[in-house]
């Protein structure tokens, strides 16, 4: 499966799939308009009808960054390092609920409107995978069908493994369901759910490919899913310190035995140390500079993808894949297929005006809505820790109110809610990203965003063995890697509290920093100052919408 078309194909077999229905489905796809006339039952006979379906099965990936609500935004909002912002109070107000922890089942938003979206869109991609999983066998002429099964099994523990995070107890679907089972299922405990990720990613990882030709950019490997295992094995290990189950008991202790477990399993992606670096058996590498990691150029010969090291890179282990060509409207964003990055029109300042031509940086960048502006605490966090060359804060902070002052570009501060003048750089909307052959430009935005990369891998590991009483030396080690290739003055000991830091030095901005303070229970204390309740917003409440299920509760402290 070629990585085009699975940019391409978006929500093929739609949610009709979770319902198990045997209707007709919709084909959003350019090149197989006969789809929409074939039954569901009957779909699955063909390598490239099986191909189409894998590529909806990997379509929900895309809502780490793309759409209005995707996950980036909405965990950058919960966190500390960012707030909502946009264009007022009421501007992507599920999101400022989320921010200002006011959410609720009700305006947390449904199935198409507000961060209870990424319920929806998980759930979908899980249909999908379910769909695949239990019809492929009917398919005739196709030769890799242990590789595909593996990626939905894959697909289906990375689904889970988001909403086990936020919402907790979820239901548990590992085959397509009828309608009225969809309206009565029960919640798992989070237990469960880790336990049926668990599964999925062992009995992935041996039938998944190690490497991928250009092709398949874009699908998952053994080093990808194998890197997934292991971070699933730390967030067991640490569980959720004070969350509660509906009826006010501990959600989630967490296994400490599991941190052996992740240490072990990161080890076989990041690899083996040659003094200051490591080698993987899977040929990860960090890249030499930071700032490539968000660097998208397109070329002549590859106007799609292009030859950027913002894509694809050794450092990339798992990405989530966009397109600047794929004449997104306004239409395909209301509806979920859309295909450019969404979060580079948020993030970029509002009302931005070029007033110093010469001045390349400021000429490179273009207005937009002015969400998820930084804040004072984050800036100054990063600032101050920046130590020998460390690019880390310029790579991820766009810096306005400096800009501004230096008579480079100016914005409209007043345009923007919860204006700071610092915007995240790392996503930052490009006039070299804008598409020409049509479609809205906000819409087309073409940066990928990683799910995993291998900075964090090492970060994950160094936790995960001080965590387990490991080798403390390699943990040191992993640390000092990270910080070696930012530029940063290598540590000459090791604490978790040092590795916390790290992370939010490192991976500021993308939607990690939240998932963090939560497993580590530092969320109470750090997030206070914005409304976060110890016992209960260390997951989101349930939509009211899914609350119709009589057999659902929701999560605790937020109204049944």
């Amino acid at each position: 499966m070629k990585i085009k078309n699975y940019i391409a194909v978006r929500w093929l077999l739609a949610f009709s799939i979770l319902l198990g229905f045997a209707s007709c489905s919709k084909s959003l796809t350019a090149d197989t308009k006969t789809d929409a006339k074939i039954p569901l039952g009957d779909y699955y006979q063909t390598p490239s009808q099986v191909y189409s379906a894998l590529a909806s099965a990997y379509s929900s990936v895309r809502i780490n960054a793309g759409a209005f609500y995707n996950q980036t935004f909405v965990m950058n909002a919960a966190s500390d390092e960012a707030y909502c912002g946009g264009g007022g109070p009421t501007d992507g107000s599920g999101v400022q609920f989320v921010s200002d922890y006011k959410m609720n089942g009700t305006n947390i938003g449904d199935n198409t409107n507000g961060p209870a979206n990424l319920w929806y869109t998980y759930f979908i991609g899980i249909a999908n995978a379910n769909a695949l999983l239990d019809n492929i066998g009917t398919a005739k002429g196709v030769t890799d069908t242990a590789r595909i099964v593996a990626e939905c099994k894959a697909l289906r523990a990375y689904y889970y493994f988001n909403l086990v995070r936020i919402w907790g107890n979820v239901p548990l679907f590992i085959h397509p369901v009828s309608a009225a089972e969809i309206n009565t299922v029960k919640q798992s405990t989070i237990p469960e759910v880790y336990a049926q990720i668990e599964q999925d990613l062992t009995a992935a990882i041996p039938d998944l490919p190690k490497t991928l030709t250009a092709s398949d950019a874009g699908r998952l490997t053994q080093g990808a899913a194998t890197a997934l295992l292991g971070k699933v094995y730390l967030y067991e290990g640490d569980g959720l310190p004070g969350a509660k189950n509906s009826d006010g008991s501990a959600a989630f202790a967490g296994d400490h035995s599991k941190y052996a477990l992740a240490a072990q399993t990161l080890a076989k992606v990041n690899g083996t140390q040659n003094g200051t670096s490591f080698t993987s058996p899977f040929g990860y590498q960090l890249l030499t500079h930071f700032a490539d990691l968000w660097s998208n150029k397109l070329t002549a010969s590859n106007p799609l993808f292009g030859n950027s090291p913002g894509r694809f890179n050794s450092e990339s282990i798992f990405e989530d894949v966009h397109t600047n060509q794929g004449l997104t409207g306004w239409g395909n964003w209301s509806s979920g297929s859309d295909m450019g990055t969404t979060l580079c029109t948020l993030v970029g300042p509002r009302g931005y005006v070029v007033k110093d031509p010469a001045h390349a940086p400021a000429l490179s960048t273009v207005g937009a809505w002015s969400f998820n502006p930084i804040t004072p605490t984050c800036y100054d966090f990063m600032k101050n820790n920046m130590t020998g060359t460390d690019t880390r804060f310029a790579a991820s902070i766009f810096d306005m109110q400096a800009l501004e002052n230096a008579g480079y570009a100016q914005y409209n501060p007043n345009a923007g809610y919860q204006n700071t003048g610092y915007f995240l750089n790392k996503f930052m909307p490009l006039k070299t990203d804008e598409t020409n052959l049509g479609g809205d430009a906000p819409l087309n935005f073409q940066q990928d965003t990683y799910i995993i990369r291998l900075a964090d891998t090492y970060l994950m590991e160094a936790e995960a063995l001080l965590k387990s009483g490991g080798d403390a030396n390699r943990a040191l080690a992993l640390v000092n890697a990270v910080r070696l290739r930012a530029g940063a003055t290598p540590l000459a000991a090791l604490t978790l509290q040092k590795i916390y830091d790290e992370r939010r030095l490192e991976l500021m901005g993308e939607g990690t920093r939240w998932f963090d303070l939560v497993r580590t229970g530092q969320a109470a204390t750090v997030l206070a100052s914005r409304g976060f309740t110890a016992g209960k917003n260390e997951l989101f409440p349930i939509s009211y919408r899914d609350m119709q299920n009589p057999n659902f509760k929701q999560n605790f402290g937020y109204p049944q």
